[in-house]
């Protein structure tokens, strides 16, 4: 290479110009092994020997996120006779985390795991939504394993986290006043706020009762407008449950949270903190009390809506007539096509189809079906839910037939599939062969409809 003027070789050790060309003395690292050596440089690929040792593959965990390389690593194995704790420090900006598990968490001796990373690194892969902007410089990864299997849901005793910050370490134009506790969804793909953490500005901490494991971390909102509250809120007494149902909004919004009281000058207490779909079933409910139910919209910044209030008192609303009598199974004269049924101790609702000699039921997955189709009552379609003592001799039917022709499946969990393959293989492998069978499996649905489920992966042959 050949220069006027001044250079500046970067990365090198003593270097000397000589005539126009330039001679560099240099030492390349690699992984504590020195290599030195002079030579002509003739283009930048001769400055350092290509031959390189392989960087090790990054540590991963078991609670989710994409890959990355963690700044620092801290496991202990906890025995479920005594508990104990496991604390990481940040090597970025100091900020700990620290779980806490109790005696009787875990089902046997149990590896519990905390990593941090750099929040830059983890965003690139795993971006923060447009409701939320960096706070700390780091993220915490907390995983367990018992027997070398991961375990990430604590139902039953549920974690106590503490994270600990320092202020002078916040991300430019970040305040500790402002500061929330994110967790990354994995099925989701995504990051929302915990509402229910608890900011300590006086010790410096943020804690939080965790009943899943996943990554953490601190964030501020870049939203800090509330969410609409839900519509069409109703409580409905069964015989052993109040069912809940509601709209939700359409646009800034992540869940729905649920507070249960049985004085009607207070909210209550959480019964449900993150409720998905629009349907909950509270199994709690005593016989002879009147609840108040307080439903709340949640956005991803966590920020609350307005509290929307029903009341459930413990005699049943009215009823249509004949929805009182238990029938055999749908297959009963008295049940036409499109009544909606439900069989005795069991919270799901069908849709009937007769079909000749078929029998097949939809399930409602979504309650906001019921105002999506006007012909399904709305509010009213809980009063007209015909119960019966069993499902026999009825076939199941999960798959919709959206405006664009694509035949979808619609899961439990409010999400829905395109089958991906040929007519053939669908008529294959939903009705064992019989085309005849196929257009009595398939119901067809609107785009508002459609609207209510999340895309998931295709289904494939």
């Amino acid at each position: 290479m050949t220069f006027n003027g001044t250079v500046d070789v970067r990365g090198g050790n003593n270097k000397t110009s000589i005539g126009g060309t330039v001679k560099i003395f240099y030492s390349c690292s690699k992984y504590g092994a020195t290599i030195n050596a002079g030579r002509t440089f003739e283009s930048a690929v001769n400055g350092c020997p290509t031959a390189t040792i392989p960087l090790p593959p990054p540590e991963t965990s078991t609670s989710g996120g994409s890959a990355a390389t963690p700044t620092n690593t801290e496991t202990e194995t906890i025995t479920n006779e005594t508990g104990g704790t496991v604390t990481e420090t940040a090597a970025n900006d100091g900020s700990t985390a620290t779980v806490a598990v109790e005696p009787g968490t875990t089902t046997d001796d149990a590896s519990f795991t905390v990593m941090t990373f750099s929040a830059s690194e983890v965003y690139t892969n795993d971006p923060l939504p447009s409701e939320l902007r960096p706070g700390g410089q780091a993220v915490f990864d907390i995983s367990a394993s018992v027997g070398g299997a991961a375990v990430t849901t604590f139902n039953v005793r549920p974690l106590s986290l503490r994270f600990t910050y320092r202020e002078n370490q916040w991300v430019q134009g970040v305040f500790e006043n402002n500061i929330r506790l994110a967790m990354f969804d994995q099925t989701e793909g995504l990051w929302h706020v915990l509402e229910d953490a608890v900011i300590d500005t006086v010790t410096n901490t943020v804690t939080y009762t965790a009943d899943h494991l996943t990554r953490f971390a601190l964030v501020a909102p870049a939203d800090i407008v509330p969410p609409a509250p839900p519509t069409n809120v109703t409580a409905v007494r069964q015989a052993n449950s109040v069912v809940l149902s509601w709209v939700s909004p359409t646009r800034d919004f992540h869940h729905t949270r649920i507070l249960r009281s049985s004085d009607a000058a207070v909210d209550g207490t959480i019964i449900a903190k993150s409720v998905r779909g629009a349907l909950y079933e509270d199994t709690t409910a005593s016989a002879g009390t009147t609840y108040y139910y307080t439903v709340l919209s949640v956005d991803l910044a966590g920020n609350q809506s307005s509290n929307v209030t029903v009341a459930a008192a413990d005699a049943k609303v009215p009823e249509s007539p004949g929805t009182s009598e238990v029938f055999a199974s749908p297959a009963a004269s008295a049940i036409a096509d499109g009544a909606l049924v439900r069989m005795e101790g069991d919270s799901k609702v069908w849709i009937v189809r007769k079909a000749g000699d078929v029998i097949v039921l939809r399930h409602v997955v979504d309650a906001r079906l019921f105002y999506v189709y006007g012909h399904l009552g709305g509010a009213s379609a809980w009063g007209r839910i015909r119960r019966v003592a069993s499902l026999d001799n009825t076939r199941p039917s999960a798959w919709v037939r959206s405006p664009d022709g694509k035949v979808w499946e619609v899961n439990g969990d409010g999400t829905r599939h395109w089958m991906h393959m040929t007519w053939e293989q669908f008529v294959s492998r939903v009705a064992g062969g019989s085309s005849s069978l196929v257009p009595k499996l398939i119901f067809e649905v609107n785009d508002p409809e459609m609207r209510l489920y999340t895309p998931g992966p295709d289904v494939l042959p």
